[in-house]
């Protein structure tokens, strides 16, 4: 893949050694192969535990096996993009006492609110092309992860300790085989659907009549599409498929037809290739990755962080969101002229921002 920052080359060579490993192991115990494919918005995620365990945000990862397998340190869930038109001015939403009542609301379901969390946030956006208005919900199964039932790997859930470690004495992954596996996989393909029906439910009791009649379009870019391949931020698409991407906060929103993946590494089988869901998370330099599996450590830029769930990358202080302006070319169009080296596309509308809900509160943007 051509890559756009250091970041991404570094990550590459990390997910290559991942490959390695997996493709090691899944030939001599279970007679199968393994793929680990950068996806154009290859960056760091906040779990250490995803990273230490040989994985990345914007990687997908595939294999072969003679009995069920999966790599648990993936960190399974679904996320989603959901873009829901609507009649009317709904600005008034994005006030504190309208999200305190709306929260207090869903603590009375089943559904765990994380909107305000990571990079999961509400949007309020206008078409620049139609003029249409949009709600768009970003966010993942939240019942899904950190719950007994969950599919991050917890201490405690359902299946951690059925886990089993592989290593070489530098590097590991985590895995679940047989059974186990089988019931994983049952339930993440269940998430993508439910995920689809709590995105609609919030919705509904959130706009009421205000919401249009019009199709509600569902974009899933993270979880396991089949039961041996897991994507982790970005798209599996077809040939002239048109895909959502996510900027940063405040900033315009795209709608992108992909005709094709020009880069040869980002094709899967048949017409299938993968394109990214966002910009990713990148390193301000060049970022030094070390395991230390005796101490059970990961060391990011001499930075040491201990692997077990709930420790976060989040803080590292040179760690950003990534961005594509720079003093000669605005953000629009550094994107833009990068994804033209990776693919023939369209932009099909853009979405300014009117309002938002994130980790930073609710913000007024125009």
């Amino acid at each position: 893949m051509v890559h756009y920052d250091a970041t991404q080359t570094i990550l590459s060579e990390y997910l290559y050694n991942t490959q390695c490993l997996l493709d090691d192991f899944l030939r001599s115990t279970f007679g199968g192969t393994a793929s680990v494919k950068a996806i154009s918005d290859l960056g760091f995620p906040h779990d250490v535990v995803r990273i230490a365990g040989g994985f990345a945000t914007g990687a997908f990862v595939e294999w072969t096996s003679t009995t069920p397998f999966i790599p648990v340190d993936t960190c399974v869930n679904v996320c989603t993009a959901t873009f829901f038109e609507v009649k009317d001015d709904i600005g008034f939403i994005f006030n504190e006492e309208q999200i305190k009542s709306f929260n207090s609301r869903l603590e009375r379901s089943i559904y765990i609110s994380n909107f305000h969390r990571g990079n999961h946030f509400i949007s309020y956006l206008k078409s620049k092309r139609s003029g249409k208005l949009y709600l768009l919900f970003h966010s993942s199964a939240n019942e899904y992860k950190e719950n007994f039932n969950g599919l991050y790997p917890i201490e405690g859930n359902w299946y951690f300790d059925k886990i089993k470690t592989f290593s070489d004495g530098k590097s590991y992954f985590r895995y679940l085989d047989g059974k186990d596996a089988e019931v994983f996989y049952r339930i993440a393909q269940g998430l993508y659907t439910f995920n689809e029906i709590r995105h609609e439910l919030i919705a509904h009791v959130l706009l009421g009549s205000l919401q249009s009649d019009n199709e509600v379009l569902h974009y899933h870019h993270y979880g396991m599409p089949s039961s041996s391949s897991v994507i982790m931020g970005g798209h599996i698409l077809n040939d002239n498929e048109v895909a959502p991407i996510l900027t940063l906060p405040g900033e315009n929103l795209y709608f992108v037809k992909f005709h094709k993946a020009k880069e040869q590494s980002l094709k899967l089988n048949g017409n299938k290739f993968l394109a990214p869901h966002g910009w990713g998370k990148r390193h301000k330099g060049t970022p030094k990755i070390m395991l230390d599996i005796k101490k059970n450590k990961f060391v990011l830029d001499d930075e040491s962080y201990e692997i077990k769930f709930g420790t976060s990358l989040r803080s590292h202080p040179n760690l950003e969101l990534r961005d594509f302006q720079s003093q000669s070319k605005n953000r629009h169009d550094g994107f833009f002229e990068h994804l033209e080296k990776l693919y023939d596309f369209e932009i099909m509308d853009e979405l300014e921002q009117i309002a938002s809900l994130t980790k930073a509160g609710v913000k007024l943007w125009c």
